[in-house]
């Protein structure tokens, strides 16, 4: 399974936008990169995505960092399964919310027993 590309997921991104929204222009979508869309219709309306990072607070982790190990971590874990042989499953992970994750727990964590499986 090959992850998604950025554009693929500003599109996501802009199709729940879309959704939630429910005055959206009507009109043709076209992607681009300066603005990341355009709006077709009568007129044309440019769409730019931006991702609002937070201040860190003191003494924590950065959310992008713990973001970025929790897909690791899944990642790895998907990829020593998959290289067992194991059949497909539907599978949600949650991590505890003040679990401070390192690269170097990253294998670790990944490990299939260490995992907690509920059906």
């Amino acid at each position: 399974m090959t992850d998604p590309s950025k554009k693929d997921v500003e599109r996501w991104q802009l199709d729940r936008f879309r959704e939630a929204i429910d005055d959206f222009p009507a009109g043709d979508i076209i992607s681009g990169e300066e603005p990341d869309f355009v709006v077709k219709s009568k007129g044309s309306i440019g769409i730019e995505l931006t991702s609002l990072i937070r201040r860190t607070p003191d003494g924590r982790q950065p959310m992008q960092e713990a973001e970025s190990l929790r897909s690791r971590i899944c990642k790895l874990a998907q990829k020593r399964f998959e290289a067992s042989g194991g059949n497909s499953h539907q599978v949600y992970v949650e991590f505890a919310p003040h679990a401070r994750l390192t690269k170097r727990r990253v294998p670790l964590l990944s490990d299939e027993e260490l995992l907690s499986i509920s059906v």
